[in-house]
């Protein structure tokens, strides 16, 4: 996984670290049950890398058939503020908790491609721009008192923004967490969620940089660290 940026990672960890010292010894009982429904939010940060690959182009020419060129690709990686709401369903068996969890999340993680040019054509820069995920996740945890590690996964489909066209991409989700019950029916905790996406298949080149000369795939990875609040039913 990208590295973390060091100025905001730091400012989640203190604020576990503070909401754990609030909780106290009392906050919740040995063998308390993480059964039920939960829904909760998370605040946090996302940092990802986004893949434009390179890519053979066709021009219309003159002449019978198409000229072809190739194009470099591009990576580029971005920092933003990351935010989400999600719902789920546990069940436990011993010290064992199983469950599933739906997540939307939004953020604003947002790529910049320089201009290039190709057989005589000039091509101009744009944007990519991730905008929001949708996970469908299974949980396995293990219970220690008032703390529930969890690790979890599952597929998850992004909307970005080329320029101005909405695009779709389909990938997959992995996180690890860490809740602390702080009462009878509220949880704070941290998570790590790495979502990793094969490609925006079939992008059009002009959706990015703005001259519909042949069609793409962007790759991207992202992780989003965060620091969640839950409550259970």
């Amino acid at each position: 996984m990208a590295a973390l940026a060091e100025g905001p990672t730091m400012t989640v960890l203190r604020c576990i670290l503070s909401l754990s010292l609030l909780s106290g010894g009392a906050a919740a009982a040995q063998d308390r049950d993480w059964s039920g429904p939960m829904a909760g939010a998370s605040l946090g940060i996302a940092r990802g890398e986004q893949t434009v690959p390179e890519t053979a182009l066709s021009f219309e020419t003159a002449f019978p058939g198409p000229a072809f060129a190739e194009v470099a690709g591009a990576t580029a990686e971005d920092t933003a503020a990351a935010a989400s709401a999600f719902a789920g369903y546990r069940w436990q068996s011993g010290a064992w908790v199983g469950g599933v969890t739906f997540e939307v999340e939004g953020t604003r993680l947002e790529a910049e491609y320089d201009g290039t040019s190709a057989a005589g054509r000039d091509i101009p820069g744009g944007t990519f721009e991730v905008d929001a995920a949708l996970r469908a996740m299974g949980e396995l945890g293990y219970a220690s008192g008032p703390n529930l590690f969890t690790l979890a996964a599952g597929p998850a489909a992004v909307r970005g923004t080329a320029r101005t066209t909405g695009v779709e991409g389909t990938g997959y989700s992995v996180r690890l967490g860490w809740d602390r019950a702080v009462s009878q029916n509220m949880l704070v905790g941290v998570a790590l969620t790495h979502t990793g996406l094969d490609g925006f298949d079939e992008l059009d080149v002009a959706d990015i940089v703005g001259d519909r000369v042949g069609s793409q795939d962007v790759d991207m990875d992202y992780q989003t660290l965060a620091v969640r609040l839950t409550y259970e039913f």
